[in-house]
């Protein structure tokens, strides 16, 4: 009863966002054909036709030797798909239900993970706005002062706190020992190395107090959700802008060795585009980064079960992998033979 429902949310899923693919896929296709229109498509066939060599002709900015190795790679690959169709049906079946059991346990992942990351966001942006609070309220204890003990024992000295400030989830007491605690820091530091005002290291210090008070303030479950969420943030925020660097520094040593034209340029500017881009998004919306890094974990692996699960586990699987041995071929075919 339970895997039927499972299998009937997947099939919901799937009916949910096919016309969101069907539409990004004919959208693609629309953009590939006005670029083979309007680039070196229609000319590369004309010199092929008319007997003329093509090696020194270009197509979508790659030389056209390039596009026959793929083309020949693709060949290669629909022969490896033909290969199945000896393999038996059952056995095919079986593969395919397997990557079904896989894709429906990646939704379940998927889905749990959007609950959390629904979950942690306000929490994450809860501790944030308590440390701006503070910032902002308690703007005295910030203030340039002097470097003799009458002036830290005048703002150390302040008026006593009435009440929590609006939107802060803290007790006045916790408000209260997070005040202290954060004049006891500033003071020691001044003392210690003649600071003139709130360095670094002390706002540092702050935002480790009130990540601590705004733990202690929260529910067993949900200071586990934002510990653990926290933990996953740390490496997910990190990974992306630092793959895509090490992506463009190997982008800029391949281009000291080899040479393929002009794509080069495009790639080098476009990889250093989205390495910007990327930072400039985490540093302005951490939060809204990590929803989205945490999504695209698991696409990738719900994509290739996806299809897996689509073609095996199907009545007709052996037509299925004809169908992809011979579009592949197709392709294959017609690049090779505009590089012949």
């Amino acid at each position: 009863m339970r895997l039927r429902a499972i299998s009937g949310g997947v099939g919901i899923m799937r009916n949910r966002t096919g016309w969101r693919t069907r539409v990004v896929l004919i959208l693609a296709a629309l953009l590939v054909v006005a670029a083979a229109i309007r680039g070196d498509y229609p000319a590369v066939w004309t010199a092929w036709w008319d007997g003329e060599p093509t090696e020194d002709l270009r197509m979508f900015s790659m030389e056209i030797v390039w596009w026959g190795r793929i083309g020949k790679g693709l060949q290669f690959l629909a022969g490896m798909v033909a290969l199945l169709d000896f393999v038996d049906t059952d056995k095919l079946r079986e593969q395919g239900a397997e990557a079904r059991r896989t894709l429906e346990r990646i939704l379940r992942e998927t889905g749990k993970a959007e609950r959390e990351t629904a979950s942690v966001v306000p929490l994450m942006a809860m501790k944030s706005r308590t440390a701006k609070t503070f910032l902002r309220t308690e703007s005295t204890l910030l203030a340039p002062f002097g470097g003799n003990q009458h002036s830290i024992d005048k703002i150390t000295i302040a008026e006593p706190v009435v009440r929590v400030p609006a939107g802060v989830p803290l007790s006045l007491d916790a408000w209260i020992d997070l005040r202290r605690r954060f004049v006891d820091e500033r003071d020691a530091h001044h003392r210690h190395k003649n600071h003139a005002d709130v360095c670094d290291q002390q706002l540092t210090f702050l935002h480790r107090l009130v990540h601590e008070r705004v733990l202690e303030s929260l529910s067993a479950e949900d200071r586990e959700l934002l510990q653990r969420a926290e933990r996953k943030a740390q490496g997910i925020r990190n990974t992306p802008s630092r793959t895509l660097l090490a992506l463009l520094i190997a982008v800029l040593m391949a281009t000291r060795v080899f040479e393929i034209g002009d794509v080069t340029g495009r790639i080098v500017v476009a990889l250093t585009v989205i390495v910007v881009a990327v930072v400039i998004l985490e540093l302005a919306l951490p939060d809204f980064m990590f929803s989205v890094w945490l999504k695209m974990r698991y696409l990738p692996a719900q994509a290739i079960a996806s299809s897996a699960a689509r073609t095996l586990d199907h009545v007709n699987a052996h037509h299925q992998l004809r169908r992809w041995a011979f579009m592949l071929f197709v392709v294959g075919f017609c690049l090779d033979l505009l590089a012949s």
